[in-house]
């Protein structure tokens, strides 16, 4: 008996299956200009150029580098492989995912370097969008310079 009840409960379990599925393709038939047919997330792609520099204009090298979004604090680089400066203080961050209106870049020099942590928060303007795709939002350029102050006496952030 409960084999049959099993047998029979797969049975419905598939046929549920197979509906759902032939709903969700036909649900979309007919698009009009109004009204497309559209399944996903939006998409944007950014990319932030920057230098990292003391307040007297000297290339910080091997700082750390992050990027959140502002309004969810989601990060939007690898928590764990932070973006480093180069030997002239320069970074370059790529992204491509759910598109964020602002954002936050976060740099944090190495603890021997005697200096803060700093952030700055920016807008994002895409442009660009492909007309052809409902969830392509474009793409954003930015530039930006973050200067470093000490550290103060007490080992907080900044003097």
């Amino acid at each position: 008996m409960k084999k049959l009840q099993l047998k029979v409960s797969t049975l419905i379990g598939r046929i549920c299956a197979f509906g759902l599925a032939v709903l969700g393709i036909t649900s979309c038939s007919g698009d009009s200009e109004d009204y497309p047919c559209m399944y996903g997330s939006p998409t944007g792609t950014f990319e932030i150029k920057g230098t990292v520099v003391t307040k007297d204009g000297t290339p910080v090298d091997t700082a750390s580098i992050y990027v959140k979004d502002v309004k969810t604090a989601s990060p939007l680089t690898n928590p764990y492989k932070p973006i480093k400066t180069d030997s002239d203080g320069k970074f370059l961050i790529e992204y491509k995912g759910f598109p964020s209106e602002k954002v936050r870049v976060i740099c944090v020099p190495g603890d021997k370097s005697g200096l803060a942590t700093d952030s700055v928060d920016f807008n994002l303007e895409y442009k660009n969008r492909d007309k052809s795709d409902s969830w392509d939002c474009g793409s954003a350029e930015s530039t930006v310079t973050i200067e470093l102050d000490a550290k103060n006496d007490e080992g907080g952030e900044k003097k």
